[in-house]
């Protein structure tokens, strides 16, 4: 009979035996790794099979549950995760007599990657004067912590944001800015981004005399003056409509040479008339007389009127210029929809020709006339771009001479013998700027270099001297007129004392006109002329008596300071004067406003004196007597 402790180290060791051979034989479970099990979107995940089943056995399949929807039924998958999350994963494996399943919760996690860091900003100006000032604005993406700039000039580094930054000296600059996030950031390097141009000189006064030449003309305006020589013509709105007018700078004298009595028509009483061009004893305009624009022509020698364009009912002729014997304008009556050619008209034989028939696609505008050359701006219908156009009258040829900007314009050109001006738009600044063409060597230049991020435009030659609007001084509010020398390269200022608009100039010999916004919210036209200098010209005026009774004879003295040369006097009644020092007579009773209008060759002032005089009506005798008859003898009371 076996003991209790046989009996119970018999029951230990079977129970090992069966679990020594049920482990090593193998039980079946499912098991896998994976790699990795965490990362960004999109994430790609290796799983590994590592299940292990009975001996003898075999796993026939395996089934996977990536836990975002989709499955495989390979024994080592590859799934790519594409959205951020926590994912349970199962694997089901199949051993033939048998199945067996594994569930790993939230075992593989998905995460959104942070935003893609780039580096990238804008500057405000790009180009300009030295010294400029730089305005930077990061425009970079990400989760930015910090930035770093380098200007490329050598200064100090900055870590703002949006920093502004001074260039001082001329030279081009490629500049940097890195942007980052803990031990993340992104580059970038606009090369050669910033252009600094050695600043233009100062302008100084040129040496000469500056003068009105339409005192007294308030509340109304004077534009678009021309000048040949000692006369002065300009368009100028008087009570109804604008006139053209001409001043002769030597005598003073001044005439209307288009008034409304004479101009008007049953359908236009009151017509304007503008944009005149002289040259010699001839002015051209721009006529709205017929209900269109037309060209007319003044002879000031037979004080003879012309038509120039009878025959053009229905279209416009505009921007006339006379040189010499010919005449020169836009007309649309072929295009029709303000599209122009170019027409030329022989003063001597009344005859036109087209000079553009074939530039179809081509609206030619502003032209000017130089010898046997016309230049004008061309509006590309296509491109809608303008460019400039020069025509040899001789050969019958158009040339383009800008072909290298299509994309800015170039406009408002003007020739004097071999020179062409223009101004053209700076395609880095978009400002005008103003251009020279020689016509002999066929070089371009650049005159106004230095003066990035204001404009200098329309732009008038005679000779070497060329004058142009320019809006440098003070800041670009306002243009002034500008005087430059080809032959010296130097640029002066013809309107230092003005703080208003100064336009459209023309030039004659060592003179100058030009319209000028008043400070009564009017245009006037003005006169420079160069290198010569007068003292200021303030024309006043005294009577030796400004009241009594008429008929009255007033003495009226000049009191001028300056140096006048002529004199002309409006007494208010009809009648005028052009001596220094007039004796006047009033005949009839009333208030009388007198005008005194001095001048010199190179200046004019005005003096008026509203209601200066008053003529009183003359003693008129009378009496009455009480009684007027009776016996003798009779006594009267006369009174």
């Amino acid at each position: 009979m076996k003991n209790r402790f046989q009996s119970s180290t018999s029951v230990c060791l079977f129970l090992f035996i069966i679990l020594f051979i049920g482990y090593s034989s193998g039980s079946p479970g499912a098991d896998f790794t994976a790699f990795p099990v965490s990362g960004e979107v999109p994430l790609t995940v290796s799983f590994t099979d590592i299940s292990s089943v009975p001996d003898g056995s075999t796993i026939i399949a395996w089934n996977w549950s990536f836990g975002d929807g989709q499955t495989a039924s390979i024994q080592n998958p590859e799934h790519v995760y594409t959205d951020e999350g926590l994912y349970d994963v199962t694997l089901t494996i199949d051993f033939g007599n048998g199945t067996d399943s594994l569930l790993k919760q939230s075992y593989i996690s998905v995460s959104e990657p942070p935003p893609e860091l780039i580096a990238d900003f804008f500057t405000d100006p790009v180009s300009g004067s030295a010294p400029l000032t730089v305005f930077f604005f990061d425009l970079s993406s990400g989760p930015i912590e910090w930035w770093d700039w380098d200007f490329g000039d050598g200064s100090p580094r900055s870590t703002e944001q949006h920093p502004v930054h001074d260039y001082v000296d001329p030279g081009l600059y490629s500049v940097n800015l890195t942007v980052g996030y803990a031990n993340q950031s992104a580059s970038t390097t606009m090369t050669d981004l910033i252009i600094v141009e050695a600043a233009a000189p100062p302008l100084e006064p040129v040496a000469g005399t500056s003068s009105i030449l339409t005192p007294g003309t308030q509340y109304t305006d004077q534009h678009n003056p021309d000048i040949s020589g000692d006369l002065v013509v300009w368009s100028g709105s008087g009570d109804h409509s604008q006139d053209i007018y001409v001043y002769n700078l030597s005598s003073g004298g001044e005439l209307d040479i288009t008034p409304d009595e004479r101009c008007g028509t049953p359908d236009h009483q009151y017509p304007d008339q503008v944009d005149p061009s002289i040259e010699g004893h001839i002015i051209v305009w721009v006529d709205g007389r017929n209900s269109f624009w037309d060209i007319y022509l003044y002879d000031l020698e037979s004080q003879t009127e012309i038509l120039v364009t009878p025959d053009t009912a229905g279209s416009n002729q505009v921007d006339p210029i006379v040189s010499g014997d010919r005449i020169v304008w836009s007309d649309d009556r072929d295009k029709g929809n303000s599209q122009y050619d170019v027409y030329l008209y022989s003063i001597t034989t009344g005859e036109e020709m087209l000079l553009s028939p074939d530039m179809t696609s081509i609206s030619l505008e502003h032209p000017r006339l130089s010898g046997d050359y016309v230049v004008c701006e061309g509006y590309d219908l296509n491109n809608w771009s303008y460019d400039i156009y020069l025509y040899d009258i001789t050969t019958a040829v158009w040339t383009l001479l800008t072909p290298d900007t299509p994309w800015s314009d170039q406009k408002n050109p003007d020739i004097s013998g071999d020179y062409i001006v223009w101004d053209g738009i700076d395609e880095m600044q978009g400002t005008q700027d103003v251009y020279l063409y020689n016509l002999s060597s066929g070089t371009t230049m650049l005159l106004t270099e230095g003066t990035a991020s204001t404009d200098q435009m329309n732009p008038k030659i005679e000779g070497d001297t060329i004058v142009w609007e320019d809006n440098r001084i003070d800041g670009g509010w306002n243009y002034d007129i500008v005087l430059y020398s080809v032959t010296s390269g130097i640029a002066g200022l013809i309107t230092p004392d003005t703080a208003t608009n100064q336009a459209s100039p023309e030039i004659s010999g060592n003179r100058v006109v030009w319209s000028g916004y008043s400070d009564l919210w009017t245009w006037d036209v003005y006169l420079f002329t160069k290198d010569i200098e007068r003292p200021p010209l303030e024309t006043d005026f005294s009577a030796n008596v400004t009241a009594s009774r008429a008929p009255m004879t007033v003495s009226f003295t000049d009191q001028t300071q300056g140096e006048p040369a002529f004199w002309f006097w409006d007494f208010g009644d009809g009648n005028t004067s052009e001596e220094q020092n007039p004796d006047h007579t009033f005949i009839d009773p009333g208030t009388y406003g007198v005008t005194l209008w001095t001048g010199n060759p190179y200046q004019r002032a005005m003096e008026r004196k509203d209601d200066y005089i008053s003529a009183g009506s003359p003693p008129v005798a009378k009496f009455s007597a009480t009684p007027q008859s009776g016996l003798s003898p009779l006594t009267v009371q006369f009174s």
